[in-house]
């Protein structure tokens, strides 16, 4: 299971729960965060080094106002000057704020089993099937011969289990304050632990305190994918102006010379594929099945949509999302073998891309060589009407992954001299 559709998986199940079971999560989530907590109900207090932050599950009349309103629909309000966390939000903290030994205790004990146990939703099986209503994934023989090929639409289904999943959000800070009660910690919940911080400084571009040389951690970063092969996943969530919630999806798998790119949009009326653009090593082809079109795409030609190239993926991600006037190593992650700094940014980026941007944090996942293996950026574009967004991007299956020509590709192109346009 992918790290976005494990993330979904969990969500759905935490979507079950009621609210009393909902707050004594947080409650144990936020003390294996390092927090002490005392919980009341629906209403969680969190303290650490002086500071509190107070949590509500839903809605309710207290006498403070909440910092943090767990709201699993999203619909309810967000408090003054505090924040909204919906069920994908506490998933990807219940997953990624704590270390795997802490998420599989958790998840047990109140979603029934360990993340990769539970199944993913109805609506992710389909997108592993094959991205919803566009279901091209059967064989076709070519007419050079018995060749057999099978579209991979999905290249989240590609071979292989994310090994980092989404990035963790920054944790929360409050007023500061006393607090009375005892500490609502489960002894059965494993304490976190994570390689220290400090062997960041070995990695290229990074110190121990934050980003040193942005410029030499995006060469590090283009240098460990341009290698091999790579599996990217980009995700950006937002809301348009008539309320409606988008994921706009874009699932990239690179090799040495190909790559497949598919992209996606869930809203309120189910998910589409909107677009698929292959590279066979020689020239590039896109797709568009709501339209039935296809066509061979001129030299340096562009595409709808804002696809990234995986010449973008390689150079820009880090120099554009992570150029933020602050950063700081807030700890390191490791799993099977392999660890990853937990890098937070806050501020404005220094990037005519991200120009005007207000509200902007950023957290990654850097692994030892300096490649950017998650990063989440969230903020709120320039202009009066715009509303959040919430942007990531997930690199994995290094060296590992495979490209394969699409059905559409083979029975229109791949064996004519001369593609043309459209039937």
């Amino acid at each position: 299971m992918t790290g976005s559709n494990r993330t979904a998986a969990v969500a759905a199940r935490l979507r079950r729960l009621d609210a009393g079971t909902i707050a004594a999560l947080v409650a144990d989530l936020w003390a294996a965060r390092g927090y002490e907590t005392t919980r009341d109900g629906a209403r969680v207090v969190a303290a650490t080094d002086g500071s509190a932050v107070v949590v509500r599950v839903g809605r309710g009349a207290d006498e403070r106002p909440p910092d943090v309103v767990v709201s699993l629909g999203g619909r309810d309000p967000a408090p003054p000057g505090g924040r909204v966390v919906d069920a994908t939000d506490l998933a990807e903290m219940l997953l990624y704020a704590v270390d795997g030994p802490t998420t599989g205790a958790l998840c047990t004990r109140y979603l029934g089993g360990p993340p990769e146990a539970l199944a993913p939703s109805r609506g992710v099986r389909d997108r592993l099937a094959g991205f919803g209503a566009w279901r091209l994934a059967r064989p076709v023989v070519g007419r050079r011969g018995a060749r057999i090929a099978v579209l991979i639409v999905a290249v989240a289904a590609l071979v292989g289990v994310l090994s980092w999943g989404g990035a963790p959000p920054a944790a929360p800070t409050g007023e500061t304050g006393a607090l009375s009660g005892g500490v609502d910690t489960p002894a059965a919940v494993p304490s976190a632990t994570t390689t220290p911080a400090t062997r960041a400084a070995a990695v290229p571009g990074l110190a121990a305190d934050g980003v040193a040389n942005l410029t030499a951690l995006a060469a590090a970063h283009e240098r460990g994918l341009a290698a091999g092969s790579f599996t990217a996943w980009v995700d950006r969530y937002y809301t348009r102006t008539d309320g409606t919630r988008v994921q706009r999806d874009v699932d990239v798998a690179v090799t040495a010379d190909r790559s497949l790119t598919v992209v996606t949009v869930e809203d309120d009326g189910g998910q589409t594929t909107v677009l698929a653009v292959y590279d066979d090593g020689e020239a590039r082809y896109a797709a568009e099945p709501a339209a039935d079109r296809y066509r061979r795409l001129d030299p340096g030609e562009s595409v709808e949509f804002g696809v990234p190239g995986p010449t973008t993926l390689r150079r820009e991600v880090v120099a554009r999302y992570l150029s933020t006037p602050t950063t700081r190593v807030s700890g390191a992650v490791t799993r099977d073998d392999e660890t990853a700094y937990r890098v937070v940014g806050t501020g404005p980026p220094s990037v005519p891309a991200l120009d005007g941007v207000r509200n902007y944090s950023v957290v990654a996942l850097v692994d030892e060589r300096g490649v950017v293996r998650e990063l989440t950026a969230r903020y709120v574009p320039a202009g009066d009407d715009a509303t959040p967004v919430r942007f990531e991007v997930t690199f994995d299956r290094l060296d590992a992954t495979r490209v394969e020509p699409p059905f559409w590709y083979l029975r229109r192109f791949a064996d004519d001299a001369t593609p043309t346009t459209g039937e």
